[in-house]
């Protein structure tokens, strides 16, 4: 008789094997697919932390208004900015040209600066009579000369501010001017500022350098 090889027979198969391998490979997969989301929103967090500006950029001002009627040291906006008004409440009712940057093809030929007098200390007086409000008086100064190193001062940009700034309590007045024209025509410029709001090193220094040809001084009657 001739002897056969026996075959093997096949292992047999745990009820519900097959269905539990491919739910532990769903789950693996699943796992990897959560790692994987993980990690990526950690990197979109950290890159953005990375180009987040860490200081505030300042918009740019727009043109300045130009006033066809001239300088106006008597304007709202000018009379607010002198530090003799804080306490008078005075003002002409009348709006300044907004201020902003000088107006491309606009050419200045001179300066009016708007000033505060000088300053007279008065002692106390025994009177009990109500003392009425003064005039403010605003004095108005024509300043010739080379305006580059001006117009250079009035063109830098403003300096971004940090989030963790810390600017000294204090007030800074800064120079009430116009930029005029041949024909007249008149625009108040924005001052370029640092950080703290204060302006650049040297941007008087600027106007110091002009020539005053003219003054005089103009009232504003208190509201």
């Amino acid at each position: 008789m001739d002897a056969r090889p026996e075959r093997a027979a096949a292992p047999s198969q745990e009820p519900g094997a097959g269905s539990r391998d491919a739910g532990r490979g769903e789950g693996e997969m699943a796992g990897r697919d959560a790692v994987a989301a993980v990690v990526a929103a950690v990197l979109i967090f950290v890159v953005g932390a990375c180009a987040e500006p860490r200081a505030g950029r300042p918009a740019s001002p727009g043109p300045a208004e130009i006033a066809v009627g001239g300088a106006d040291c008597l304007a709202d906006e000018v009379l607010a900015a002198l530090p003799v008004t804080a306490s008078t409440g005075a003002g002409s009712e009348r709006p300044a040209p907004a201020a902003g940057a000088v107006p491309r093809g606009f050419e200045p030929v001179q300066v009016v600066e708007c000033r505060a007098p000088e300053m007279v200390l008065v002692g106390p007086t025994a009177s009990t009579t109500a003392t009425p409000v003064p005039p403010v008086t605003v004095v108005e100064v024509v300043l010739t000369g080379d305006l580059g190193p001006l117009l250079a001062a009035l063109s830098r940009t403003s300096d971004p501010v940090p989030t963790d700034l810390a600017c000294p309590p204090m007030v800074e007045f800064q120079p009430q001017i116009y930029l005029v024209d041949a024909q007249g025509r008149a625009v108040r410029p924005r001052w370029p500022v640092d950080a703290c709001g204060f302006l650049h090193d040297g941007a008087t220094a600027a106007l110091a350098g002009l020539s005053e040809v003219s003054s005089r001084e103009l009232v504003a009657e208190p509201r």
